[in-house]
């Protein structure tokens, strides 16, 4: 079981490595090789399992390049046969997220962009944390995606 915390505090997805294929999913669980190829053959731009998302450069799932956690997409209680979601959970709001990576001793500064008004957070490996931006108060906007790339 893969610990998503340890995504979060070092940016890479251990034991995956950025520019790994579709194969190395297949090798790390076997047991999800069939749901991989369903998703192949639907067409899926990307590779998904318990609400991780796996992106590669080009068609041939060749090259692993992004992970999106889709937290928004768990239910309170989920629990993945290949993830320990950790401190990650829906509903976390802004300052939530903040106060646990403090309690984890990982830096971040806070983004705010042109378009959007709700802050989202990135970390000094580069993870993302962002947040539904429908929220009056900022400190309360609830977690939506945690975003994982190859550092730039």
């Amino acid at each position: 079981m893969i610990a998503i915390a340890e995504w979060l505090r070092s940016g890479h997805p251990h034991p995956l490595h950025w520019g790994d294929s579709r194969q190395s999913l297949n090798r790390l669980w076997p047991a999800a090789q069939a749901e991989l190829d369903a998703e192949v053959a639907a067409g899926f731009p990307f590779l998904e399992l318990d609400g991780v998302e796996f992106y590669f450069e080009g068609d041939g799932f060749d090259q692993l390049c992004e992970i999106c956690i889709k937290v928004w997409a768990w239910a309170p209680g989920d629990a993945s046969a290949y993830f320990d979601y950790g401190w990650l959970r829906k509903g976390l709001t802004n300052v939530q997220v903040q106060d646990a990576l403090r309690a984890q001793g990982i830096a971040y500064r806070v983004e705010l962009g042109p378009a959007f008004q709700t802050p989202n957070l990135r970390t000094a490996t580069g993870v993302i944390f962002g947040f539904y931006s429908d929220f009056d108060i900022p400190a309360e906007a609830e977690i939506m995606n945690v975003y994982l790339g190859l550092p730039k």
